[in-house]
Protein backbone atom coordinates (compact mmCIF):
# COMPACT_ATOMS: atom_id res chain seq x y z
CA UNK A 1 0.00 0.00 0.00
CA UNK A 2 3.13 2.62 0.84
CA UNK A 3 4.39 1.46 -2.09
CA UNK A 4 1.27 2.29 -4.15
CA UNK A 5 0.95 5.55 -2.62
CA UNK A 6 4.05 6.63 -3.36
CA UNK A 7 3.64 5.79 -7.43
CA UNK A 8 -0.04 7.47 -6.82
CA UNK A 9 1.58 10.54 -5.41
CA UNK A 10 4.46 10.58 -8.19
CA UNK A 11 2.28 10.41 -11.08
CA UNK A 12 -0.31 13.17 -9.58
CA UNK A 13 3.24 15.13 -9.38
CA UNK A 14 3.74 14.17 -13.12
CA UNK A 15 0.38 15.28 -14.04
CA UNK A 16 0.68 18.39 -12.60
CA UNK A 17 4.09 19.24 -13.93
CA UNK A 18 1.95 18.50 -17.44
CA UNK A 19 -0.79 20.73 -16.75
CA UNK A 20 1.96 23.23 -15.67
CA UNK A 21 3.94 23.29 -18.93
CA UNK A 22 0.80 22.03 -21.28
CA UNK A 23 -0.77 25.61 -19.99
CA UNK A 24 2.30 28.20 -19.53
CA UNK A 25 3.41 27.82 -23.47
CA UNK A 26 3.09 30.50 -26.03
CA UNK A 27 1.46 28.38 -28.26
CA UNK A 28 -2.14 27.02 -28.52
CA UNK A 29 -2.45 23.63 -28.23
CA UNK A 30 -5.76 21.38 -29.37
CA UNK A 31 -5.91 17.70 -28.79
CA UNK A 32 -8.28 16.16 -31.03
CA UNK A 33 -10.10 12.99 -31.32
CA UNK A 34 -8.26 11.24 -34.32
CA UNK A 35 -11.24 9.64 -35.28
CA UNK A 36 -14.04 12.31 -35.35
CA UNK A 37 -12.23 15.31 -35.06
CA UNK A 38 -13.62 16.69 -31.88
CA UNK A 39 -11.74 18.56 -29.65
CA UNK A 40 -11.15 16.60 -25.93
CA UNK A 41 -8.62 19.01 -24.77
CA UNK A 42 -7.02 22.73 -25.08
CA UNK A 43 -4.55 25.20 -22.95
CA UNK A 44 -4.84 28.31 -21.60
CA UNK A 45 -2.97 29.75 -24.72
CA UNK A 46 -6.10 28.64 -26.78
CA UNK A 47 -8.65 30.32 -25.18
CA UNK A 48 -6.97 33.42 -24.69
CA UNK A 49 -6.08 32.95 -28.78
CA UNK A 50 -9.23 32.68 -29.85
CA UNK A 51 -11.75 34.22 -27.60
CA UNK A 52 -13.66 31.23 -25.93
CA UNK A 53 -14.23 29.75 -22.27
CA UNK A 54 -12.99 26.10 -21.99
CA UNK A 55 -16.37 24.48 -21.57
CA UNK A 56 -16.96 26.82 -25.00
CA UNK A 57 -14.10 25.25 -26.91
CA UNK A 58 -14.50 22.02 -26.31
CA UNK A 59 -17.66 21.91 -28.27
CA UNK A 60 -15.88 23.87 -31.36
CA UNK A 61 -15.57 21.85 -34.42
CA UNK A 62 -12.60 22.37 -36.95
CA UNK A 63 -14.68 24.79 -39.10
CA UNK A 64 -15.80 26.92 -36.58
CA UNK A 65 -11.99 27.63 -35.79
CA UNK A 66 -11.23 28.33 -39.62
CA UNK A 67 -12.33 30.86 -41.82
CA UNK A 68 -14.40 28.63 -43.65
CA UNK A 69 -13.40 29.62 -47.32
CA UNK A 70 -11.12 27.86 -49.77
CA UNK A 71 -8.32 27.04 -49.05
CA UNK A 72 -9.29 27.67 -45.45
CA UNK A 73 -12.46 25.51 -45.28
CA UNK A 74 -13.41 22.61 -43.45
CA UNK A 75 -12.78 20.41 -46.45
CA UNK A 76 -8.98 21.61 -46.41
CA UNK A 77 -8.90 21.23 -42.67
CA UNK A 78 -10.24 17.40 -42.45
CA UNK A 79 -7.59 16.52 -45.31
CA UNK A 80 -4.85 17.89 -43.18
CA UNK A 81 -6.03 15.46 -40.10
CA UNK A 82 -6.05 13.02 -42.16
CA UNK A 83 -2.65 13.39 -43.40
CA UNK A 84 -1.26 13.30 -39.83
CA UNK A 85 -2.97 10.23 -39.42
CA UNK A 86 -1.69 8.52 -41.79
CA UNK A 87 1.85 9.37 -39.52
CA UNK A 88 2.48 12.56 -42.01
CA UNK A 89 2.92 15.64 -39.43
CA UNK A 90 1.83 18.48 -41.43
CA UNK A 91 2.93 21.81 -40.70
CA UNK A 92 1.02 24.94 -42.53
CA UNK A 93 -0.16 28.77 -42.54
CA UNK A 94 -3.83 28.68 -41.84
CA UNK A 95 -6.07 32.17 -41.91
CA UNK A 96 -8.21 31.01 -38.02
CA UNK A 97 -11.25 32.40 -36.86
CA UNK A 98 -11.59 33.97 -33.22
CA UNK A 99 -15.04 33.34 -31.38
CA UNK A 100 -16.23 37.43 -32.53
CA UNK A 101 -15.28 36.48 -36.24
CA UNK A 102 -11.92 38.69 -36.32
CA UNK A 103 -9.66 36.57 -39.03
CA UNK A 104 -6.05 35.89 -38.00
CA UNK A 105 -3.21 34.59 -39.57
CA UNK A 106 -1.68 31.16 -37.88
CA UNK A 107 1.35 28.35 -37.79
CA UNK A 108 -0.09 25.06 -37.71
CA UNK A 109 1.39 22.24 -36.83
CA UNK A 110 -0.50 18.88 -36.67
CA UNK A 111 0.62 15.46 -35.32
CA UNK A 112 -0.09 12.09 -34.62
CA UNK A 113 0.24 10.62 -30.63
CA UNK A 114 -1.02 8.00 -28.69
CA UNK A 115 -2.18 8.67 -25.43
CA UNK A 116 -4.29 6.15 -23.40
CA UNK A 117 -4.81 3.45 -25.57
CA UNK A 118 -6.93 6.31 -27.97
CA UNK A 119 -5.27 7.69 -30.94
CA UNK A 120 -5.25 11.81 -30.52
CA UNK A 121 -4.23 14.49 -33.58
CA UNK A 122 -2.10 17.67 -31.24
CA UNK A 123 -2.63 20.99 -32.77
CA UNK A 124 0.03 23.49 -31.90
CA UNK A 125 -1.03 27.02 -33.37
CA UNK A 126 1.13 29.88 -33.23
CA UNK A 127 0.35 33.23 -34.40
CA UNK A 128 2.11 34.92 -37.19
CA UNK A 129 -0.19 38.14 -38.12
CA UNK A 130 2.42 40.55 -37.32
CA UNK A 131 4.67 38.76 -39.74
CA UNK A 132 2.32 38.07 -42.55
CA UNK A 133 1.75 42.11 -42.52
CA UNK A 134 5.11 42.35 -42.25
CA UNK A 135 5.66 40.05 -44.95
CA UNK A 136 2.59 41.85 -47.28
CA UNK A 137 3.91 45.48 -46.32
CA UNK A 138 7.56 44.29 -48.42
CA UNK A 139 5.70 42.87 -51.43
CA UNK A 140 3.95 46.09 -51.85
CA UNK A 141 7.34 47.92 -50.93
CA UNK A 142 8.82 45.37 -53.82
CA UNK A 143 5.80 46.23 -56.24
CA UNK A 144 5.73 49.80 -55.64
CA UNK A 145 9.57 49.53 -56.49
CA UNK A 146 8.78 47.24 -59.75
CA UNK A 147 6.50 50.21 -60.91
CA UNK A 148 8.63 52.91 -60.45
CA UNK A 149 11.57 50.87 -62.71
CA UNK A 150 9.25 49.68 -65.21
CA UNK A 151 8.01 52.92 -65.67
CA UNK A 152 10.69 55.47 -65.56
CA UNK A 153 12.68 57.03 -68.68
CA UNK A 154 16.30 56.06 -67.13
CA UNK A 155 17.41 52.71 -68.33
CA UNK A 156 17.87 50.09 -65.64
CA UNK A 157 19.38 46.68 -65.49
CA UNK A 158 20.68 44.26 -62.77
CA UNK A 159 24.25 42.06 -63.42
CA UNK A 160 25.00 39.08 -61.25
CA UNK A 161 28.11 38.32 -60.16
CA UNK A 162 29.78 37.13 -63.40
CA UNK A 163 28.38 40.19 -65.36
CA UNK A 164 25.71 38.71 -66.76
CA UNK A 165 22.11 40.48 -66.71
CA UNK A 166 19.39 39.10 -64.33
CA UNK A 167 17.24 41.87 -64.46
CA UNK A 168 16.46 44.71 -67.05
CA UNK A 169 13.42 47.63 -67.54
CA UNK A 170 11.63 48.80 -70.45
CA UNK A 171 13.30 51.69 -71.02
CA UNK A 172 16.68 50.18 -71.71
CA UNK A 173 14.77 47.35 -73.58
CA UNK A 174 13.52 50.79 -75.81
CA UNK A 175 17.11 51.83 -75.83
CA UNK A 176 19.15 48.37 -76.96
CA UNK A 177 16.20 46.95 -79.04
CA UNK A 178 16.41 44.03 -77.29
CA UNK A 179 13.37 42.46 -75.37
CA UNK A 180 14.05 41.10 -71.60
CA UNK A 181 14.14 37.64 -72.59
CA UNK A 182 16.77 38.88 -75.11
CA UNK A 183 18.58 40.40 -72.60
CA UNK A 184 18.23 37.85 -69.88
CA UNK A 185 21.91 35.43 -69.82
CA UNK A 186 23.72 37.88 -71.24
CA UNK A 187 26.98 39.02 -70.75
CA UNK A 188 28.02 42.95 -69.93
CA UNK A 189 30.59 42.28 -73.07
CA UNK A 190 28.06 41.02 -75.40
CA UNK A 191 27.05 45.14 -75.33
CA UNK A 192 29.71 47.14 -74.19
CA UNK A 193 31.32 48.73 -77.36
CA UNK A 194 33.85 50.78 -75.76
CA UNK A 195 35.59 48.54 -73.53
CA UNK A 196 37.65 44.73 -74.14
CA UNK A 197 36.31 42.00 -72.39
CA UNK A 198 39.79 42.47 -69.92
CA UNK A 199 38.61 46.67 -69.58
CA UNK A 200 35.34 45.49 -68.05
CA UNK A 201 36.44 43.08 -65.96
CA UNK A 202 38.64 45.41 -64.25
CA UNK A 203 35.96 47.54 -63.78
CA UNK A 204 34.06 45.07 -62.11
CA UNK A 205 36.46 44.43 -59.51
CA UNK A 206 36.61 47.90 -59.01
CA UNK A 207 33.37 48.68 -58.21
CA UNK A 208 32.87 45.85 -56.33
CA UNK A 209 35.93 47.54 -54.23
CA UNK A 210 34.54 51.19 -54.31
CA UNK A 211 31.06 50.46 -53.72
CA UNK A 212 29.79 52.60 -57.10
CA UNK A 213 31.29 54.30 -59.96
CA UNK A 214 29.74 57.25 -62.31
CA UNK A 215 31.04 57.08 -66.19
CA UNK A 216 30.28 57.15 -69.59
CA UNK A 217 30.38 54.48 -72.62
CA UNK A 218 28.22 52.85 -75.30
CA UNK A 219 26.24 50.44 -75.61
CA UNK A 220 25.80 47.60 -78.66
CA UNK A 221 22.06 47.92 -79.57
CA UNK A 222 20.46 44.83 -81.20
CA UNK A 223 20.78 46.20 -84.74
CA UNK A 224 24.76 46.60 -84.28
CA UNK A 225 24.58 50.39 -83.82
CA UNK A 226 26.03 52.05 -80.76
CA UNK A 227 24.81 54.77 -78.65
CA UNK A 228 26.52 56.93 -75.79
CA UNK A 229 24.89 56.68 -72.35
CA UNK A 230 25.56 57.62 -68.61
CA UNK A 231 26.18 54.75 -66.49
CA UNK A 232 25.47 54.95 -62.40
CA UNK A 233 26.69 51.59 -61.06
CA UNK A 234 26.14 50.38 -57.25
CA UNK A 235 27.48 47.07 -56.07
CA UNK A 236 25.51 45.00 -53.44
CA UNK A 237 26.26 41.71 -51.56
CA UNK A 238 22.84 40.38 -51.26
CA UNK A 239 22.15 37.19 -53.66
CA UNK A 240 25.56 36.54 -54.03
CA UNK A 241 26.92 40.14 -55.38
CA UNK A 242 25.28 42.27 -57.86
CA UNK A 243 25.49 45.43 -59.75
CA UNK A 244 22.70 47.73 -59.61
CA UNK A 245 22.78 49.98 -62.60
CA UNK A 246 21.00 53.02 -63.66
CA UNK A 247 21.17 54.52 -67.01
CA UNK A 248 20.73 57.50 -69.20
CA UNK A 249 20.57 57.46 -73.66
CA UNK A 250 23.13 60.30 -74.31
CA UNK A 251 22.30 60.63 -78.06
CA UNK A 252 20.32 63.89 -77.88
CA UNK A 253 23.00 65.76 -75.72
CA UNK A 254 25.79 64.58 -77.78
CA UNK A 255 24.22 65.71 -80.97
Amino acid sequence: MQQLAVAESGRLESLKNYEAIFNATNEAILIHDAHDGSIVDVNGRMLEMFGYGRDEALTQEIWQLSAGVSPYSQEEAVEKVQRAMLEEPQVFEWLSRKKNGELFWSEVSLKKVVTGGCDRIVAVVREISERKQAEEAVREREQFLQTILQTTADGFWVLNAEGRFVEVNDAYCAMSGYSKQELAGLHINDIEADETPHQTAERIQRIAASGTEFFETHHRRKDASVFPLEVSVSFTKERGGQYVCFCRDLTERKR
